[in-house]
């Protein structure tokens, strides 16, 4: 009976790991690792289900937790008297968890613990060496730079109550960062801007490189082998911002894509994504087939393409081709077609500066409506990046959104009912006093308040945003409501006449927003919404 039991701790300790992120496990990939029999392996699995624990997935092929809060719990009660170390179980469930989960597993565990980074590079070796494919190191190389990110993140954030900055500012600073923006208003923005290179400066401990040296020899053969383009391309964007090895570049330059005979999209993505991140490496690979050859592929597979020529301009050398304007019906978004026919140019060829590109009609002038160019374009190869490179400064952003926000969607919104069910009868006994000509200083006191708590309550971001797909930067509409509410709408109040009209604009957009947040925020997670969201635009007005 005790070693049965011994059995199900084991399964118990690396689901409740993987789980705690969300993640799933393999049934093969852990009776592998746990060495246990299937017999073993299936008493456990019957009494750790029955005792609702955990749950079998997929026609039990996979493993779960019930609850991710559930799972971690768990996994710190059944670590409380090693051994094992939490170490090695993370090790353990790194080679036992789902290809699709490993990179989120990886990325949130370094978050919630730095200290089990060394569990994770060492179950990561483990894993490609029994069971590795370039798909699977891409995944593995992105969650170790999200999770690096995350810990520079939290140990930068401390830094912001110092410099008096809100956390509902903290992205925005995060994007100051990231973008490398020069100073500007730094009569109001300076402590952004200090806090910004705080962040640049900040030291970042990436361990991508760690992981690659140990499976060079590896690597080299998976690369050497028939190669999946598309994962060599996954695989340099989940290493950008990581210096290459000397070794693993002479690698990538013995290998030849086929680029004239792959399919056009994925040949652009390949080139681009390489110039990112070595971009000697493009130069070699389209040198290789010839770079004529692959401007020629523009010209016969995308519609209405003129040729294409090189010339030496201001900014630098410059590759030049137009696109032919023909119809509205067959061109519905000219201008989409020219910025994506630059950035294909520029991936084709490496060594140019500026890419000059315009929508011209079939006499070969430039298309314009009303004196002004449809679609002219000039961008410096600067401006018009790979999208591995905006993809990792999102997963900045995003890093700090999920730090400064609300531990969840319920709380947050919570958190908003309250401060607007108290903000709402100050305003109506502020509004009361100011027309009888006394209001009292304890209302704006406590509607600083609510206004000191507004510049701290900030939205959970959406899978998307932490995913790095779409930007984490901007105020929620409830946060506009808040901060408006507790001090724009009052300096209007206090200036009137003067400001009528600016004030009416402003409480017409409170309004709409107000309109918006009722509609789009889910408050049946906390049961109903504040009085003012649950109340018409209509009454609201008439009020």
């Amino acid at each position: 009976m005790r070693e049965k039991r011994r059995a199900e701790l084991a399964v118990l300790r690396v689901v409740s790991m993987a789980g705690q992120t969300g993640g799933t496990v393999d049934l093969m990939h852990l009776r592998g690792t746990l060495t246990l029999s299937d017999d073993d392996l299936s008493d456990a699995l019957k009494r750790l289900i029955d005792e609702h624990l955990i749950q079998s997935l997929k026609s039990g092929e996979r493993l779960a937790s019930l609850h991710q809060i559930r799972a971690a719990a768990l996994a710190d009660i059944t670590h409380e008297t090693p051994p094992p170390l939490k170490s090695e179980t993370v090790k353990q469930a790194v080679i036992c968890i789902s290809p699709e989960d490993i990179e989120g597993f990886i990325a949130r565990t370094m978050v919630r613990e730095s200290a089990l980074v060394a569990g994770i590079l060492d179950g990561a070796i483990e894993r490609m060496r029994t069971d590795g494919s370039l798909t699977l190191l891409a995944a593995i190389v992105r969650g170790l730079d999200t999770g690096s990110i995350g810990d520079t993140v939290e140990r930068w954030l401390p830094h912001l109550d110092r410099l008096g900055i809100p956390s509902t500012q903290a992205t925005m600073v995060a994007m100051l960062a990231v973008a490398n923006t020069e100073p500007f208003i730094e009569e109001k923005l300076q402590a952004h801007f200090d806090a910004a290179r705080l962040l640049r400066d900040m030291i970042h401990h990436d361990h991508r490189q760690a992981l690659i040296n140990h499976l060079e020899p590896q690597l080299s053969t998976l690369l050497t082998e028939e190669p999946n383009w598309r994962a060599v391309t996954a695989l340099l964007a989940g290493l950008f911002g990581a210096p290459l090895s000397p070794s693993l570049e002479i690698c990538l330059a013995k290998l030849q894509p086929d680029l004239l005979a792959m399919p056009l999209e994925e040949a652009v993505e390949l080139l681009e994504t390489t110039g990112l991140v070595e971009p000697k490496l493009a130069r070699i690979w389209v040198n290789e087939v010839g770079q004529a050859s692959l401007l020629e592929r523009l010209t016969h597979e995308i519609p209405w393409v003129s040729s294409v020529e090189f010339r030496n301009e201001p900014e630098g050398y410059a590759v030049c081709a137009n696109i032919f304007y023909i119809s509205d019906r067959i061109q519905s978004d000219i201008h989409e077609d020219v910025v994506s026919l630059c950035r294909k140019i520029f991936a084709f060829a490496p060594s140019a500066d500026l890419v000059v590109s315009s929508a011209i009609s079939p006499d070969g002038v430039p298309v314009e409506i009303g004196g002004i160019p449809v679609a002219t374009k000039r961008i410096p190869r600067a401006n018009l990046p790979a999208e591995a490179l905006p993809t990792r400064n999102k997963r900045w952003i995003a890093a700090v959104a999920q730090r400064v926000s609300s531990n969840g969607m319920s709380q947050y919104l919570a958190e908003s009912k309250r401060l607007l069910d108290a903000l709402i009868p100050l305003l109506e006994k502020l509004i009361d006093g100011v027309v009888r000509g006394k209001a009292k200083t304890q209302i704006l006191d406590r509607l600083g308040t609510i206004h000191d708590a507004s510049r701290n309550l900030t939205r959970p971001p959406d899978p998307e945003t932490i995913s790095g797909k779409k930007s984490a930067t901007g105020v929620s509409d409830l946060q506009n409501i808040l901060n408006y509410c507790s001090a724009n709408l009052l300096r209007g109040l206090i200036e009137l006449p003067e400001r009528a009209a600016a004030s009416y604009a402003l409480a017409t957009d409170i309004l709409t927003q107000i309109d918006k947040a009722s509609i789009e925020e889910p408050w049946m997670l906390i049961g109903a919404a504040p009085s003012v969201v649950g109340t018409t635009s209509r009454d609201r007005r008439a009020g």
